[in-house]
């Protein structure tokens, strides 16, 4: 009995150090874990007192604390076996059950010492004459045996669906747990079927809670770890190799084994591959590294990226290596699909604007005594082309003379690449550069439309880059190319234009004209002229506002030889706005000596468009300079719309509505003007009498005349004729209808003090 008891203390302390260390688990389960050591440890302490006192009160006290903790402890091993299962009771009323019957079997074991009902206590002596109160069980006694024994049960059952459902990888733990509660039943039969006079089944719910802690909290489930290793290495993308001591392979993964070769059977093969890979005869024993190589399997090569670490114990003894191969074909061919795509366009795969300017230069710099020949290509009509007939038509005739520059040029020193567009640039030597090569375009070089081939129209600039160290930039040199491109845009018989001293002088002219328009507009060079419009009776109703650049060297200039340069560059926005809002000043000056019916008309650029708000630009203007709206006509020609039909129109509409007179200028000269007036909503539409100078048929371009001035009569839109010069033009359109006359006949466009001395 001494030893019994001796016992029981020890497992009374075990399961104090085992609750102590659950504090120091950060595990969720540890709090049930807890629960479940504290009241077996009630049983534990109830049956120490038992065996060591004779009093009938204190036995009495003990066991009823033995009874109760016994069934808590049961209750949170239910509790413990749901949670730690992931288990939930279909019917929430059987764990309600359970948990009454705890409660109800409690109070009938407190109420015990009054009705006697449950059990007694009776000293008896055993074998070696020691003085033991052995328990009397009563009916209600049995019901609390044998109800613990269906809770058990119910826990078994709880551990054994979890078996049955989880992956033999998971199923270690629940066994383990099934065996501690198998020892404990099996120590409460031994106790209750041998009628061993003192329990000891508590032994067994001692080292069942032990190991339940152990293995909840503590144990490290290696079979488990294991498998989920050697799974997650057998499943990833690398492949990966196990060396041992003797750099035998021991483990390869199925990756592994496809590269190499191999299988299970005849892993030795393997590291004589692995080390023809990395190109070493023998693997270094001191040596951790990493290396890309190269090796071929089938008719495929593939690139591989190699992780080599040799493994030492913490006596730094060698145990083995371990290598880890990525196959990075598919990376290093988008990366080399990636640096190709950065220096070579997508649709031609000559160099693209970027490497070719770079080509260039270094080309230029590395042999500066070397005279080229800078080569600039423009496709004539090539944007029409895409338009009409889809941007595969235009990609393949882009491609075409791409192949045509590759092979016709056999010199390897010639760099070429795609300008943007339809633009190329070439520069080559001068020594191997012949004129063949760009006079005449191959007739191979066209687009087929419903089996139909339309030659391509390609011109070509050449600059010649002279030896020294003096050159201009690649930009400029390619720009000069360029130029001489311009110089024959519109001419179908000539297809190639040398850069001239010419064409520099009219950049230099471009270039002033650009730089010096701020100082302009500033000290009021750029001067409004006013052209008259009379009507049919010759009354002067108003003027279009035009303008003249007293240059301080070139002498007052006209528009076209400025504002073209102005419109490729941009700054038209700056001189349009100087002139509108001259215009304005114009008007209210009018205005205030009385002249309120007279307007001035405006010329609107596409550029304007891009730049600029043009509907706060021409509100604000009118309300700055409190002037009525239709006083201050705008012009547009077609090509302001035709780019952005809807967003121009419902700029227009809005223009419109707040009183402002629209104009269509030159109307005629563009092939969709027809196409746009159903739906383009203008006031005013203008007519050139160049229309009339520019046939050899005038009497059918009166007619043709005559019948636009009716259809916009039709329309409810006024007619002013543009370039009047004579009599007989004067008279037509007085017969024809037309409402206002503009042209040198009557007047040619002069200053605002001119015009103001001569018709005020």
């Amino acid at each position: 009995m001494r030893s019994y008891v001796f016992v029981l203390i020890f497992l009374a302390a075990l399961l104090l150090i085992c609750i102590i260390r659950t504090y120091n688990s950060s595990k969720k389960i540890a709090l049930t874990v807890r629960k479940l050591l504290l009241f077996i440890l009630v049983p534990v302490i109830s049956n120490i007192i038992i065996v060591i006192t004779q009093s009938h009160t204190i036995s009495m006290a003990a066991y009823s604390c033995y009874l109760i903790g016994t069934d808590i402890m049961l209750y949170i091993l239910i509790e413990f076996c749901m949670e730690y299962c992931s288990y939930k009771f279909k019917h929430s009323i059987v764990q309600f059950a359970l948990k009454l019957f705890v409660v109800l079997d409690t109070i009938s074991i407190l109420l015990n010492p009054i009705l006697g009902h449950c059990f007694d206590v009776q000293l008896t002596e055993l074998r070696n004459g020691y003085l033991y109160n052995k328990l009397i069980p009563s009916t209600f006694h049995e019901i609390h045996f044998y109800s613990s024994y269906v809770i058990i049960v119910i826990a078994f059952s709880i551990l054994i669906d979890k078996i049955r459902k989880s992956s033999k990888l998971y199923i270690e733990n629940y066994y383990l747990m099934l065996i501690s509660m198998f020892i404990a039943a099996i120590w409460e039969f031994y106790y209750v079927f041998y009628k061993i006079p003192y329990d000891t089944s508590m032994i067994g719910y001692t080292i069942c809670g032990v190991l339940f802690y152990f293995f909840s909290l503590e144990y490290v489930p290696f079979i488990l770890t294991d498998r989920l290793q050697a799974n997650i290495v057998n499943n990833i993308s690398d492949s990966v190799i196990f060396l041992d001591e003797n750099d035998v392979c021991i483990y390869a993964n199925k990756n592994a084994l496809k590269l190499f070769d191999a299988d299970r059977r005849n892993l030795d093969t393997i590291p004589a591959k692995f080390e023809a890979i990395i190109n070493t005869g023998e693997i270094d024993t001191n040596d951790n590294y990493h290396c890309t190589s190269k090796m071929t399997v089938g008719n495929e090569t593939k690139i591989l990226r190699i992780e080599f670490q040799r493994i030492f114990d913490r006596k730094s003894l060698y145990v083995g290596a371990f290598a880890k191969i990525e196959d990075r074909t598919a990376e290093e061919e988008k990366l080399a699909k990636e640096r190709y795509l950065s220096t070579h366009d997508r649709i031609t795969g000559l160099y693209n604007t970027a490497y070719f300017t770079q080509k260039v230069q270094e080309e230029l710099d590395n042999n500066p005594d070397e005279a080229y020949y800078a080569i600039f290509s423009d496709i004539r009509n090539f944007k029409i082309l895409n338009d009409m007939f889809g941007r595969e038509i235009g990609d393949d005739l882009l491609i075409q003379i791409a192949d045509h520059i590759r092979n016709s040029i056999n010199d390897p020193s010639t760099i070429y690449g795609r300008l943007g567009a339809d633009h190329f640039g070439i520069l080559i030597k001068e020594r191997f550069f012949k004129d063949e090569y760009f006079s005449v375009t191959p007739s191979t070089i066209s687009h087929v439309v419903d089996n139909v081939s339309y030659p391509a129209v390609i011109h070509i600039g050449i600059y010649k880059v002279s030896p020294g160290e003096q050159r201009p930039d690649v930009y400029v040199i390619f720009d000069r190319a360029s130029m001489a491109v311009d110089s024959i845009k519109d001419n179908l018989q000539k297809r190639v234009a040398y850069y001239d001293d010419k064409m520099r002088n009219d950049l230099m002219w471009k270039q002033d004209i650009s730089r010096s328009l701020d100082e302009s507009l500033r000290t009021g060079r750029i001067i409004p002229y006013l052209h008259a419009q009379v009507d049919t009776e010759g009354h002067v109703k108003g003027a279009e506002v035009l303008v003249r650049w007293n240059h301080p060297e070139k002498g007052l200039l006209s528009p076209e030889t400025f504002t073209h340069v102005l419109e490729k560059n941009g700054y038209i926005v700056k001189l349009d706005q100087y002139i509108w809002e001259s215009a304005c000043a114009i008007l209210y000056r009018w205005k205030l000596e009385g002249k309120k019916d007279m307007y001035l008309s405006v010329n609107i650029s596409p550029i304007d468009f891009y730049f600029l708000d043009i509907y706060d630009e021409f509100t604000s203007l009118v309300k700055r300079y409190d002037i009525d709206p239709k006083n201050l006509k705008l012009e547009i020609t077609e090509t302001v719309v035709i780019a952005n039909l809807d967003q121009r129109l419902a700029i227009i509409d809005k223009l419109r509505a707040v009183g402002f007179i629209i104009e269509m200028d030159d109307f005629g000269s563009g092939y969709s003007s027809l196409n746009l007036l159903k739906d383009l909503p203008i006031d005013v539409m203008k007519i050139d009498m160049v229309f009339l100078s520019q046939t050899g048929n005038a009497q059918r371009g009166s007619i043709i005349l005559g019948q636009i001035i009716k259809m916009a009569k039709e329309l409810d839109i006024s007619v002013i004729a543009e370039g009047v010069e004579t009599q007989e033009q004067v008279r037509f359109l007085t017969d024809a209808k037309c409402d206002m006359l503009q042209g040198y006949y009557f007047d040619k466009p002069i200053t605002v003090s001119d015009f103001e001395n001569k018709y005020f």
